[in-house]
């Protein structure tokens, strides 16, 4: 057996079995019926570059991840980049160059791109489901 054998359901449960509440990964391996080294596969899968980048920025830019996330969901429920206006009322912002600093930012790490036809804002790359989890 893979971690291919665990369809994103069963990831994200067995992530959330051992991030949220804490369950060690015998137990979570006992309720999967499966090896310690299976879970431990799942659990190191979303460490990789990508994880890294969510990690550096939740710990260290906490507000640009806020954004981030905010951006993402955004996307993800209406398909469309929320306006300065919309970013800086999420973010508590008085200012709107706060907010178009935020996206700079962004921009300046590469997790935002400018589309080259149209200028808009768009995703460089797409955020894990599991973001808001990774500590």
């Amino acid at each position: 057996m893979h971690i291919n054998q665990f369809n994103e359901r069963e990831i994200a449960k067995i992530k959330s079995l051992h991030k949220v509440y804490g369950l060690d990964v015998k137990i979570i391996a006992t309720r999967f019926a499966c090896s310690t080294s299976k879970i431990k596969k799942v659990l190191a899968a979303g460490r990789g570059e990508l994880g890294d980048d969510v990690r550096y920025l939740q710990k260290r830019a906490p507000q640009q991840f806020k954004a981030l996330v905010f951006i993402n969901r955004r996307i993800e429920n209406y398909d469309k980049f929320p306006t300065d206006q919309q970013l800086k009322d999420h973010l508590g912002y008085r200012s709107m160059n706060s907010a178009r600093e935020i996206k700079d930012k962004l921009f300046a790490r590469g997790w935002l791109d400018k589309n080259p036809d149209t200028f808009a804002w768009q995703l460089a790359k797409t955020l894990p489901k599991h973001a808001e989890m990774i500590a």
